[in-house]
């Protein structure tokens, strides 16, 4: 899988990805949460071919400064991988 077709990356119409981090809150925590671990899953997968891919996506999450259930879920299923 390329890293064009994560659900959360956006790419223009020219196919070059201009955001890492494109999410929209659904203010359903619970929901927030379980779509965030799930992107993060998602991304963990494509890490096998491009591990540096990781490093944009934090970056993203952090220049947009915000801190929602996506991000808190997406970030806790990192922490489980870690521990694993």
């Amino acid at each position: 899988m390329d890293a064009k077709f994560l659900p959360f990356i956006k790419i223009n119409v020219n196919g070059i990805i201009t955001d890492y981090w494109d999410v929209t809150p659904s203010n359903d925590y619970q929901q927030d949460c379980s779509t965030g671990r799930q992107y993060f899953v998602c991304l963990y997968k494509q890490m096998q071919g491009d591990p540096t891919l990781y490093n944009s996506v934090v970056r993203a999450i952090v220049l947009r400064a915000q801190w929602t259930g996506v991000e808190i879920g997406f970030f806790q299923a990192a922490a489980n991988e870690l521990v694993a």
